[in-house]
């Protein structure tokens, strides 16, 4: 028996180094989140962009999106836009041409966004490799900022290969899904991009509103695998390309969030699924290109592809917590411990539950976000997190998701969201 004791001592003592050096190493870069960043030099040289948006069963929300790329305060020669429908089961296709998009079809059957993208970075290297010095990526049901594409410009013309807007939401207030949504976006923007600015390291991808330059996809062919294409490219461009992905604040784009909570799981487990294969395929790589280089982004996203493995190693101090004080009650069969635990676990969740409350308020006050049109995130934020620990569970379980389609319908006009 003292053995056994002696080992459960052991893995729970690991446990808890490894989930303190998790916490510390996010604690020391979110001390650099609003620390002031380098500022992109503004070009007057403008270059010309492929504006790519693939597209499945999206004909309410694409004709808004080709309308705030067509107002873009930018030269209407040196960009255009591109729908590449894919699995559409709906008049996407001609929704799009009719509000003015150039159409480009997938050469071969595809399954995911990653495989969209690779497909047609391929054409345009090789159809259209002289006509575009970079393209950018927007999901069909985003919004765009009027000044997206100029600094956008800027950020090439600074010498970045592959840069990351900041992301937006469009309906932070519809529902407490969206509204929790919209605040991860923020604690994204702030505290993981910027303060990667700030220390000199290198910004994530996420989704929709990045540019990769054509000279990088002539070098070097997209190619992904996972259900998160985004976070597994950021990995290869820091590693394998060794370049940085520069973040750019003012290029802002807007992001329809799920409404549901049955919606929420299915694009969380997606985005889990992918980090574990992410994982699987990289980690090795990041860590020895982390001593190889110096190249503290590797670590990085090595610590960041670790989140779900860290996230049920959280479980581990608890239970054997529990299962001490269960062993020790009925050993010594003392009724008040009892009482004491359980109203001490009550206090700590409370108090848990409020300090993230109080964590949301101050990521909205410095992300200057009203706090009345995301009020509904703030009591309910707590429990989005907490609700993502059984997704890690299911997904480290299962490590295979199909893409499933979350309907987009939602209609708001650009103008309010910039003045709001």
């Amino acid at each position: 028996m003292q053995i056994l004791y002696t080992v459960i001592y052991a893995v729970g003592t690991c446990v808890m180094i490894a989930l303190y050096a998790y916490g510390f190493f996010y604690l020391y870069t979110a001390l650099h989140a609003y620390k002031r960043i380098p500022k992109i030099p503004v070009s007057d040289v403008k270059k010309r962009f492929a504006v790519l948006i693939p597209a499945r069963n999206e004909r309410g929300v694409i004709a808004s999106l080709i309308d705030t790329l067509k107002k873009q305060n930018y030269p209407d020669d040196l960009y255009d836009i591109i729908v590449v429908p894919n699995n559409c089961t709906d008049d996407t296709e001609q929704v799009a041409e009719k509000a003015g998009a150039t159409i480009m079809t997938c050469r071969r059957s595809v399954k995911s966004k990653g495989e969209v993208l690779s497909d047609v970075f391929d054409q345009l290297v090789h159809e259209h490799g002289t006509e575009y010095d970079a393209v950018l990526i927007f999901d069909a049901d985003n919004l765009v900022h009027p000044e997206f594409l100029t600094k956008m410009n800027d950020a090439l013309m600074s010498g970045a290969k592959v840069a990351q807007g900041y992301r937006d939401s469009k309906n932070p207030s519809d529902t407490w899904i969206s509204g929790c949504h919209s605040v991860y976006y923020y604690i994204v923007n702030g505290f993981f991009d910027r303060a990667r600015m700030a220390l000199g390291w290198s910004a994530a991808l996420n989704g929709t509103g990045f540019m990769i330059s054509m000279e990088l996809l002539k070098e070097h062919p997209f190619e992904t695998y996972s259900m998160t294409e985004d976070i597994e490219y950021t990995s290869i461009v820091i590693s394998d390309y060794k370049e940085k992905i520069l973040w750019v604040p003012e290029a802002i784009t807007y992001d329809e969030q799920p409404l549901l909570f049955s919606e929420s799981v299915t694009q969380r487990r997606r985005w889990t699924v992918g980090t574990v294969q992410c994982f699987k395929r990289y980690a090795g790589r990041l860590l020895k290109n982390t001593w190889k280089d110096k190249n503290m982004s590797c670590f990085d996203m090595f610590v960041l592809y670790s989140a779900p493995y860290m996230q049920i190693a959280g479980l581990v101090p608890v239970l054997m917590t529990v299962a001490a004080f269960i062993h020790m009650t009925i050993l010594s069969i003392v009724e008040q411990y009892l009482l004491l635990f359980l109203g001490g676990s009550i206090l700590s969740t409370l108090g848990a539950y409020a300090a993230t409350m109080v964590a949301v308020c101050l990521v909205l006050k410095l992300e200057h976000k009203p706090i009345r049109t995301h009020w509904k995130a703030v009591f309910g934020f707590g429990f989005f997190l907490l609700s993502w620990l059984p997704i890690g569970i299911w997904s480290l379980i299962r490590p295979k998701c199909h893409w499933r389609e979350i309907k987009h319908t939602r209609s708001v006009d650009l103008d309010e969201l910039i003045n709001n």
